[in-house]
């Protein structure tokens, strides 16, 4: 850690802590992942597989990982830095997210999804808290540590760390260890649900009681899924399920019937057949006024917003030069990278200040003491009064604000030259 400054923790969780950054040579900011220490073999290989497979794996959907050192017997991942997660959108919108800021969210949720399961890649804790979210709205899924890879050469069975409890699948919850890539597509319909209403759709206790609300909410078990019930919890009867509403959009509560179509989809009972990420990207709550193929172009420009906020925050992180005209209260010149922050109040150069008129300098600058000013005639000073006016309205600053000084002067000498005519 000796090239980081910590800035800030991001949050803590059960495999260690997730802190904001700054690299000392670079300026540039990352999540470092601060494990626990690796006393177990299974949250060992735990978190070898999460860095093993964000390495390999790239997509705009997908978290990035930068590297890995390890400090004091203490494995660090560094991480691209994110601007936060969707449980922090759901918190400031309490009666669910914005219809619109839903349906890219989902979108961009299963194109991140769809892309590793192409890959033969299981999340198994999707969540809103491992869904993040840049400056510019892009969504990443992120922390694969529960991710495992489907290999046909492999034993197919499964750790029992299966994800997060209101967003495990009946076959999870009765037991099955040979989850395949419909049990992320339960906990995506599970998501969008939390999403569309800021809270969980099934919060049991336990993995009975959510089993049980599971059943009653959603429908009843299959065989295979009733047999799993008898063995994982034995002596328990399962009560008969009170049937939902056949209307997905009566049963979800939903007001939107196709996002309704698109839950239902993805909460089917059996597993065989809920729908692939590809079918639901395919649903008419994505296609039937082309949403789809005008939010693909949205998304890549903000992918591009993303890239190019990271390349200027580490230019401006970076020591000034003289290539990149800089105000003294460190803002950039407006011409030249963008507009400034209304605070930024530039101290003028003593070598302009005498040629600037008393009854103009105080609407650009008011901070100038009027004592170090000298006096000028009125008959001048209506005339730079109009382009003054502009500089102020203007707002800005640095060089363009000393370029406009500049043509003050010159008019304000060429009006005063005792060889004018």
């Amino acid at each position: 850690m000796d090239k980081f400054t910590v800035l800030g923790i991001l949050g803590e969780g059960a495999y260690g802590t997730v802190m904001k950054c700054r690299n000392s040579i670079n300026g540039q900011v990352f999540a470092v992942k601060k494990f626990v220490p690796l006393r177990r073999q299974e949250m060992s290989n735990t978190i070898a597989m999460e860095f093993t497979l964000l390495a390999r794996l790239q997509h705009d959907n997908l978290i990035k990982v930068m590297s890995k050192f390890t400090e004091k017997s203490r494995l660090h991942c560094v991480f691209e830095l994110m601007d936060h997660s969707i449980c922090e959108d759901m918190e400031q919108q309490p009666q669910g997210l914005e219809s619109q800021l839903l349906r890219k969210y989902t979108f961009q949720i299963l194109c991140g999804m769809e892309y590793l399961h192409s890959v033969n890649v299981l999340h198994r804790d999707i969540k809103p808290a491992n869904l993040l979210v840049s400056r510019s709205g892009v969504v990443k899924v992120a922390d694969l540590g529960l991710g495992r890879v489907l290999d046909a050469n492999r034993d197919p069975s499964l750790t029992l760390s299966i994800g997060t409890l209101w967003f495990l699948s009946p076959e999870a919850l009765t037991g099955g260890l040979f989850l395949s890539k419909s049990h992320d597509v339960w906990a995506i319909g599970c998501t969008i649900l939390a999403m569309a209403k800021s809270t969980a759709f099934i919060m049991g206790l336990t993995f009975l009681e959510q089993l049980l609300m599971v059943v009653s909410k959603v429908g009843h078990l299959t065989v295979q899924q009733q047999q799993g019930f008898l063995i994982e919890y034995p002596g328990c009867n399962l009560p008969a399920p009170a049937l939902p509403p056949g209307d997905p959009q009566q049963k979800y509560r939903l007001c939107d019937p196709l996002l309704a179509q698109l839950v239902e989809a993805s909460l089917q009972m059996d597993p065989d057949s809920r729908a692939t990420c590809s079918e639901l990207l395919g649903q008419q709550y994505f296609t039937w006024d082309s949403f789809h193929q005008r939010f693909s172009m949205e998304l890549a420009e903000m992918v591009q917003a993303d890239q190019h906020g990271a390349s200027l925050t580490q230019l401006m992180d970076q020591p000034q030069t003289t290539d990149i005209p800089i105000c003294p209260s460190g803002c950039l010149d407006p011409d030249t990278v963008g507009p400034h922050e209304s605070s930024c109040s530039p101290e003028i150069p003593p070598e302009i200040r005498p040629e600037i008129p008393l009854e103009i300098l105080p609407e650009i600058h008011p901070e100038i003491p009027p004592e170090i000013l000298p006096d000028i005639s009125p008959d001048i000073s209506e005339d730079i009064t109009s382009e003054a006016a502009s500089v102020k309205r203007k707002g800005r600053c640095g060089a363009g604000f000393l370029r406009v000084m500049r043509n003050i002067r010159g008019f304000f000498t060429a009006c005063c030259s005792p060889n004018r005519e």
